[in-house]
Protein backbone atom coordinates (compact mmCIF):
# COMPACT_ATOMS: atom_id res chain seq x y z
CA UNK A 1 0.00 0.00 0.00
CA UNK A 2 1.30 3.55 -0.48
CA UNK A 3 2.93 5.87 2.02
CA UNK A 4 0.62 8.53 0.96
CA UNK A 5 -3.09 8.17 0.69
CA UNK A 6 -5.97 9.82 -0.66
CA UNK A 7 -7.37 12.52 1.11
CA UNK A 8 -10.52 11.78 2.93
CA UNK A 9 -12.65 13.83 1.31
CA UNK A 10 -11.83 11.44 -2.09
CA UNK A 11 -12.82 8.10 0.06
CA UNK A 12 -16.03 9.37 1.94
CA UNK A 13 -18.86 11.46 0.94
CA UNK A 14 -19.05 13.20 3.93
CA UNK A 15 -18.24 16.86 4.05
CA UNK A 16 -18.08 20.14 6.45
CA UNK A 17 -18.73 19.67 10.00
CA UNK A 18 -19.81 16.12 9.49
CA UNK A 19 -16.35 14.65 8.03
CA UNK A 20 -14.54 14.06 11.39
CA UNK A 21 -11.30 12.27 10.01
CA UNK A 22 -8.62 14.56 8.92
CA UNK A 23 -6.47 12.24 7.12
CA UNK A 24 -5.15 8.41 6.59
CA UNK A 25 -2.14 7.28 8.75
CA UNK A 26 -2.01 3.65 7.34
CA UNK A 27 -3.60 0.96 5.26
CA UNK A 28 -2.96 -2.40 5.06
CA UNK A 29 -5.22 -5.47 3.63
CA UNK A 30 -7.11 -5.20 6.24
CA UNK A 31 -7.18 -2.48 8.01
CA UNK A 32 -7.20 1.70 8.74
CA UNK A 33 -5.11 4.11 10.80
CA UNK A 34 -6.67 7.58 10.36
CA UNK A 35 -6.82 10.90 12.26
CA UNK A 36 -9.52 12.16 13.59
CA UNK A 37 -9.60 15.98 15.66
CA UNK A 38 -12.58 17.85 16.77
CA UNK A 39 -12.56 21.41 15.84
CA UNK A 40 -13.04 23.35 19.17
CA UNK A 41 -16.29 25.07 18.36
CA UNK A 42 -17.60 21.36 17.34
CA UNK A 43 -21.07 20.76 18.49
CA UNK A 44 -19.94 16.76 19.53
CA UNK A 45 -17.48 18.36 22.29
CA UNK A 46 -18.71 17.95 26.06
CA UNK A 47 -21.18 15.99 27.87
CA UNK A 48 -22.01 12.85 25.51
CA UNK A 49 -19.42 13.81 23.01
CA UNK A 50 -18.32 9.69 23.72
CA UNK A 51 -21.34 8.73 21.36
CA UNK A 52 -19.59 10.30 18.72
CA UNK A 53 -16.74 7.85 19.02
CA UNK A 54 -19.35 5.49 16.77
CA UNK A 55 -19.10 8.05 13.95
CA UNK A 56 -16.10 8.51 13.67
CA UNK A 57 -14.73 4.63 13.70
CA UNK A 58 -17.45 4.33 11.33
CA UNK A 59 -15.91 7.01 8.71
CA UNK A 60 -12.56 5.46 9.42
CA UNK A 61 -14.45 1.73 8.06
CA UNK A 62 -15.91 3.58 4.80
CA UNK A 63 -12.87 5.00 4.37
CA UNK A 64 -11.33 1.47 3.88
CA UNK A 65 -14.22 0.34 2.19
CA UNK A 66 -13.82 3.53 -0.23
CA UNK A 67 -9.99 3.23 -0.88
CA UNK A 68 -9.81 -0.74 -0.70
CA UNK A 69 -12.59 -1.47 -3.51
CA UNK A 70 -13.12 1.71 -5.08
CA UNK A 71 -13.08 -1.02 -8.04
CA UNK A 72 -16.57 -2.04 -7.30
CA UNK A 73 -17.62 1.43 -6.68
CA UNK A 74 -18.61 1.41 -3.36
CA UNK A 75 -18.07 4.80 -2.00
CA UNK A 76 -21.03 5.07 0.32
CA UNK A 77 -22.73 3.14 2.66
CA UNK A 78 -25.05 2.54 6.07
CA UNK A 79 -23.73 1.78 9.69
CA UNK A 80 -26.51 -0.68 10.63
CA UNK A 81 -25.19 -2.15 13.40
CA UNK A 82 -23.11 -1.59 16.07
CA UNK A 83 -22.54 -4.48 18.74
CA UNK A 84 -20.70 -4.94 21.97
CA UNK A 85 -19.75 -0.71 21.77
CA UNK A 86 -17.88 0.81 25.40
CA UNK A 87 -17.12 4.02 26.08
CA UNK A 88 -14.84 5.05 28.75
CA UNK A 89 -15.91 8.19 31.16
CA UNK A 90 -13.28 10.82 29.30
CA UNK A 91 -14.75 13.30 26.91
CA UNK A 92 -13.37 13.64 23.77
CA UNK A 93 -11.44 17.07 23.60
CA UNK A 94 -10.99 19.86 20.96
CA UNK A 95 -7.56 19.92 18.82
CA UNK A 96 -6.26 16.80 20.34
CA UNK A 97 -5.48 14.36 17.92
CA UNK A 98 -7.23 11.09 18.30
CA UNK A 99 -6.68 7.74 16.57
CA UNK A 100 -8.53 5.60 14.54
CA UNK A 101 -8.97 1.91 13.78
CA UNK A 102 -10.95 -0.06 11.85
CA UNK A 103 -10.17 -3.50 11.20
CA UNK A 104 -12.22 -5.95 8.92
CA UNK A 105 -13.20 -8.75 10.30
CA UNK A 106 -15.55 -10.26 7.59
CA UNK A 107 -16.98 -8.89 3.81
CA UNK A 108 -19.84 -10.39 1.98
CA UNK A 109 -19.51 -10.23 -1.80
CA UNK A 110 -23.03 -8.26 -1.84
CA UNK A 111 -21.16 -5.60 0.25
CA UNK A 112 -21.92 -6.11 4.05
CA UNK A 113 -18.82 -5.23 5.92
CA UNK A 114 -17.99 -6.21 9.74
CA UNK A 115 -15.11 -4.08 11.31
CA UNK A 116 -13.48 -4.43 15.03
CA UNK A 117 -12.58 -0.84 15.90
CA UNK A 118 -11.67 1.68 18.30
CA UNK A 119 -10.70 4.97 19.15
CA UNK A 120 -7.36 6.45 20.90
CA UNK A 121 -6.40 9.99 22.60
CA UNK A 122 -2.84 11.09 22.03
CA UNK A 123 -1.59 8.89 25.25
CA UNK A 124 -2.92 6.08 23.57
CA UNK A 125 -5.87 5.28 25.88
CA UNK A 126 -8.29 3.91 24.77
CA UNK A 127 -12.03 5.88 24.61
CA UNK A 128 -14.22 3.77 23.11
CA UNK A 129 -14.71 0.28 20.67
CA UNK A 130 -16.36 -2.79 19.64
CA UNK A 131 -18.11 -3.85 16.62
CA UNK A 132 -19.53 -2.14 13.40
CA UNK A 133 -21.43 -3.52 10.13
CA UNK A 134 -21.43 -1.21 7.51
CA UNK A 135 -23.54 -1.83 4.14
CA UNK A 136 -21.57 -0.51 1.27
CA UNK A 137 -23.24 1.12 -1.90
Amino acid sequence: MPETYPSIEELIPHRGPMCLLRRVLAMGEREIVAEAVLAPESALLGAGSQAWSVEIVAQAAAAFIGWTYRERGWRSGRLIKVARWKMEPFPLSSGEPLRVYSVLDTMSETGLFRFDGYLEDSSARRLAGGQLTILSS
